[in-house]
């Protein structure tokens, strides 16, 4: 009896929570990286990143969910990365026609190591009738950069 009062008392704490303060992230770790990139990343920790001797470009993507259907309200994705050559695109998916639209994108010229950046989004979420994922593009040209990815968090 016990045990069912606290799940209760939990679920109706969530249900007050407003939906402009649900959150999502993902470590840099757990993207599905392209199968062309299979030779030339790794994952270390948290973070996606080249082998040391590699060069090219990685492309991952990061499933985005929200455990109400409604517009969570998040406006902003925050990207901590490392180095130059990370981009990072927000992709909305109609369940049925197909189609899949960009709804923000930037590429960070950051050379630090630990940097985090703000994405400005101005959109209308409707998890009801869209699938949503963050495509990331890590580009090495010379063994003298090391772009990786850290986290993205949306919120």
């Amino acid at each position: 009896m016990k045990k069912h009062l606290v799940v209760m008392a939990t679920l109706l704490f969530l249900m007050a929570v407003p939906a402009s303060a649900q959150y999502w992230g993902v470590p840099g770790s757990t993207g599905d990286v392209d199968e062309s990139a299979a030779s030339i990343y790794e994952k270390t920790g948290a973070s996606l990143k080249f082998k040391s001797a590699s060069t090219g470009t990685i492309v991952a993507r990061y499933p985005i969910w929200s455990p109400v259907s409604a517009n969570p309200g998040w406006t902003t994705l925050g990207v901590a990365f490392g180095g130059p050559g990370v981009s990072v695109r927000v992709i909305e998916l109609s369940h049925c026609l197909r189609f899949e639209d960009e709804i923000a994108s930037q590429t960070f010229t950051a050379t630090d190591q630990n940097s985090c950046e703000p994405l400005s989004i101005s959109h209308t979420w409707d998890f009801a009738n869209y699938s949503y994922y963050v495509e990331v593009t890590l580009t090495r040209g010379s063994t003298s950069t090391n772009p990786q990815l850290h986290q993205l968090h949306l919120q």
